[in-house]
């Protein structure tokens, strides 16, 4: 039997210890375990500081992390999370990403959300890269709209005449 050769897609990874990065790498590392060959595509750490982690000051482009293959995106890091620097930064690991997918051959690329616009290209090479793909949300950009001042963390209101049946 083959192994199944799996890429996942997130900007977010260890050595980030917040936000989804430690669910990402444990999605990626439990894989690997599963006699998978996995191959982590994602961004430069940079989170929640809002600079480049220390120990990638330099470029490093493709590292191992228990088993699995990390290939380094490199991408804007704006020091001032406004909406249209998260935009550039989202969409510049976008088109890396897109870059990769068509470089390697995965079946199954499951792409980690947020961030939404890396989706983008997993979905669009779909049928040309003949791979399977899983989406998995993990947040709703409730703490990225914080950030930028353009909303809240909050749930929305419930609609008009909404009850709950507990």
């Amino acid at each position: 039997m083959t192994r199944l050769d799996v890429t996942v897609v997130g900007l977010h990874y260890a050595p980030e210890h917040s936000g989804n990065a430690p669910y990402t790498t444990g999605l990626a590392r439990h894989l690997a375990t599963e006699d998978m060959d996995v191959t982590a595509v994602v961004g430069y750490p940079h989170y929640p500081e809002w600079h480049l982690h220390p120990d990638y000051l330099r470029r490093r482009r493709v590292e191992v992390d228990h088993g699995v293959t990390v290939r380094r995106q490199r991408h804007l890091v704006p020091a001032e999370p406004t909406a249209l620097t998260r935009v550039v930064m989202e969409s510049t690991f976008a088109v890396k990403t897109a870059w990769q997918l068509m470089r390697r051959r995965a079946d199954v690329v499951v792409a980690v959300s947020p961030v939404l616009l890396s989706l983008l290209p997993a979905v669009l090479l779909r049928r040309a890269g003949g791979y399977r793909l899983g989406v998995w949300v993990q947040d709703l950009y409730g703490a990225a709209l914080a950030e930028t001042g353009l909303g809240g963390v909050c749930s929305p209101a419930p609609p008009p005449g909404w009850r709950s049946r507990s």
